[in-house]
């Protein structure tokens, strides 16, 4: 099947297409294309499938897979002693100011524990400022620091980190992160919304290729999905 998309996403689609039946690298590459699509309850609907067949239960991807369901469904708490088991190293105030800082700061977070959070937001925050002046083009800054300022709640360096993300990002690359919570606070900003009207017009192209797999019966649909409500 030739699959026409100007995301640079074909690759993940392509994958998935090789296969065409319920086997677990099906399931992780079409969950990652459901989470590039910004439908996290489908995407961790197939998550949960892959871990209860994959065979590899060592595999490099499953301890943060764990992590992200507890934390997708609610189970704050166990997500995040998960993590301090998992990554004992990174759960320091004084462990670099990574990614995996930023990932355990989002969890102390949403388990109630902001005061802990809130310097290692800062501390993140800080770093992204520094690195991505030398470093405009690493990935780490198309996609980071927008995220640390939206979780700290400053509109002006959210706005102007989304910005540069999307000046170079494909829509679909990003879409995914702008369900997260900490940009509640822009909700009703003009300017969010022009940018989200945006996204969700590319989205809503994407989704239809997706369907019209589904429909083609080229590929198999999430879990719990029944096609006969979208194909006709």
């Amino acid at each position: 099947t030739e699959i026409d998309s100007p995301h640079g996403n074909e690759a993940f689609i392509e994958k998935a297409l090789e296969w065409l039946q319920w086997q677990p690298p099906v399931l992780f590459m079409a969950a990652h294309m459901y989470e590039r699509l910004g439908d996290m309850d489908t995407a961790i609907g197939y998550w949960k499938r892959w871990v209860e067949i994959t065979p590899d239960k060592d595999h490099e991807e499953l301890p943060a897979l764990l992590v992200d369901i507890d934390l997708h469904e609610g189970r704050y708490e166990e997500a995040l002693q998960r993590f301090r088991e998992t990554y004992p190293d990174t759960i320091s105030i004084d462990a670099p100011p990574d990614y995996s800082m930023f990932s355990y700061a989002r969890l102390l977070e949403a388990a109630g524990y902001s005061n802990e959070a809130k310097p290692r937001f800062e501390r993140v925050a800080e770093h992204s400022e520094s690195f991505c002046a030398e470093n405009t083009g690493d990935l780490w800054c198309r996609f980071l620091p927008w995220q640390v300022y939206a979780e700290l709640g400053d509109r002006a360096k959210t706005l102007e980190w989304l910005r540069f993300s999307l000046s170079e990002m494909h829509y679909f690359a990003v879409s995914h992160l702008l369900g997260t919570e900490s940009l509640d606070f822009l909700r009703d900003d003009p300017e969010l919304q022009e940018i989200m009207d945006d996204m969700n017009a590319e989205l809503d192209k994407q989704r239809a290729r997706i369907r019209k797999l589904e429909c083609d019966g080229e590929m198999p649909p999430a879990p719990g999905i029944d096609t006969s409500d979208f194909c006709y």
